[in-house]
């Protein structure tokens, strides 16, 4: 269990390493949902050309690649300074910011299919 005193710093530490898990689900989420609007775009036709062809698509979608990108990079460095033993407050960073960056990811994916149910479980 530890000695005494230690409760705390146990604590935080699986807190932690909960933290790095969600990080993780959440980078997972953004990127299921990027690659699934990836793909959407390269199959949807309007006005007779492919949507990935549209600027604002393209937008779109170099924002999720943007913020799958950053989720990863903040939870890897949270994952490795938990490794390490100096987390300090990075682990609560990654925590915060990947699930900002799933939603939205998520969010542009469905504005991009119009909302649409099913296309992405076909």
């Amino acid at each position: 269990m530890g000695a005494e005193g230690e409760a705390f710093a146990i604590a935080k530490h699986y807190l932690n390493v909960g933290r790095c898990f969600v990080s993780f689900t959440c980078l997972g989420l953004s990127i299921a949902a990027y690659e699934a609007a990836l793909r959407y775009a390269g199959e949807r036709e309007q006005f007779g050309r492919k949507i990935a062809g549209f600027q604002l698509v393209q937008q779109m979608i170099a924002e999720m690649m943007t913020g799958a990108e950053t989720s990863r990079l903040l939870a890897c460095r949270a994952t490795d300074a938990l490794d390490r033993g100096g987390a300090g407050s990075r682990p609560g960073l990654s925590h915060g910011q990947a699930p900002k960056f799933r939603h939205g990811t998520v969010g542009l994916r469905d504005r991009l299919a119009g909302a649409r149910r099913g296309w992405l479980h076909p």
